[in-house]
This record gives structure tokens, C-alpha cells and sequence, in this order.
């Protein structure tokens, strides 16, 4: 049976506008709970077995909207948070010199070194890690038809590895790149059996549907 999953970035927050580095409790704005509106009527038109949030609270706001249009039950889950950034870059912008640090540090000096840390936060070894996780317990939900509720980065590191592709490629960071996800776009992946296709075996995931955002 074919297992269906809507992935929806969360609406729009102030941080997404002004270009700083959001906390956990940063809400969504007047317009953030706009969209929300818009992308929840939109979602009453496909089949919602189950709404998965990321705990934090412009996930949460995001999925309860959802969840009044549709009411599928909300399930809050810590593996869809946003990838974890060091606390030192918290409200920052790139006009800071701390988070032009970070960035150079992280992405251009070691990026593929599975134990360089800046400080507590989760590096791209970490947060792949995670993202399999995710995979196999979305594998395993008893739920055929699933929307989830998350954050831009993280639910591309989920993407990628949906597609099989290895953390220390050049692969997985160019496709990091090119992939963008507008606030409460909608991105649908099905996940069939195994097969090999032009001698490559694959995950059995594939992506139907990229950052479908008509509803705004």
C-alpha cells in the first residue's frame, strides 16, 4: 500500500522576514497566521490521517490551523523540530559577526567532519542522522496519509535523504542549495516497494509534488 506524505513548512514569522536566526518560541506573524488560514482550507481537500508538528511554536500554531479545517488528531514529535543552531546565533542577522562565524566555520571549513561542533548545535552528520530517524518512523507509522508540519531546513535534510543521497557528498550539499520551500508550500512524497530502475536500487521513496504554495 502506498503511503502518503505532505510535508508543509510552517507560516510565516518575523524572523523569516527581517533574516534572523529564530528560536524555539518564535511565533508566527499576522501574515504567518494568514497563510495558515489559506493552507489549512487547502489541505481539507486531501486525505489526513494524522497531522505530525514539530514542537515548536510556529509549527504548532501552523498545525492547529490545519487541524480545525481538518480535524485529523495532532501529534507532536521532536524528530521534525528545526535543525538545532548554536544558541550564540540565536536573533541573529548576517550583519553579525557571530553568525558569518558560524557559517564560515561550519560550511566552509568542516563541513564534512561528523565530530566538528561550533558549540552545542547539531552539525550536518547530526541532523542527517536525525532525518533518517524521521524516515523510519514515518516507514513505520501505522497512518497511510500524513501531513507534516516543519521547518525549511530540516524537512530538506529529510528530502535528501528520502532520495538516498550520502551526507559527505558534494551531492547532498548541492541539492541542499537548490532546494527551496516557501512558508506553508506543500510538498507531497509517496513511499512504494523497493525496486531497481536503470540498475540503481532505490529507497522507494519519490517526490509527487514540490512546494505547491496556489493557496496563497
Amino acid at each position: 500500500m502506498t503511503k502518503r506524505v505532505y510535508i508543509v513548512r510552517h507560516g510565516l514569522t518575523a524572523a523569516n522576514v527581517e533574516g534572523r536566526s529564530q528560536t524555539d518560541d518564535s511565533p508566527l506573524s499576522d501574515e504567518g497566521f494568514r497563510q495558515a488560514a489559506q493552507v489549512a482550507k487547502r489541505c481539507q481537500g486531501l486525505e489526513a490521517d494524522v497531522i505530525i508538528a514539530s514542537p515548536l511554536v510556529r509549527a504548532t500554531q501552523t498545525a492547529q490551523a490545519i487541524h480545525e479545517a481538518t480535524k485529523a488528531p495532532i501529534e507532536i514529535n521532536e524528530l521534525f523540530r528545526e535543525h538545532k543552531r548554536p544558541p550564540e546565533i540565536f536573533n541573529k542577522t548576517i550583519n553579525d559577526q557571530i553568525l558569518n562565524d558560524f557559517f564560515h566555520e561550519a560550511y566552509d571549513n568542516h563541513i564534512f567532519e561528523k565530530d566538528w561542533h561550533f558549540s552545542s548545535e547539531e552539525n550536518t552528520y547530526n541532523v542527517n542522522q536525525r532525518a533518517q530517524q524521521a524516515i523510519e518512523y514515518l516507514e513505520q507509522h501505522e497512518a497511510q496519509n500524513i501531513i507534516i508540519i516543519g521547518h525549511g531546513n530540516f524537512m530538506r535534510h529529510v528530502l535528501i535523504a528520502m532520495a538516498g543521497i550520502p551526507w559527505d557528498s558534494e551531492s547532498y550539499h548541492l541539492f541542499f542549495t537548490f532546494l527551496k520551500h516557501t512558508n506553508t508550500g506543500i510538498t507531497m512524497c509517496t513511499k512504494k516497494e523497493v525496486e531497481y530502475k536503470y540498475g540503481v536500487k532505490g529507497t522507494g521513496w519519490g517526490m509527487n509534488i514540490w512546494n505547491d504554495h496556489a493557496h496563497l
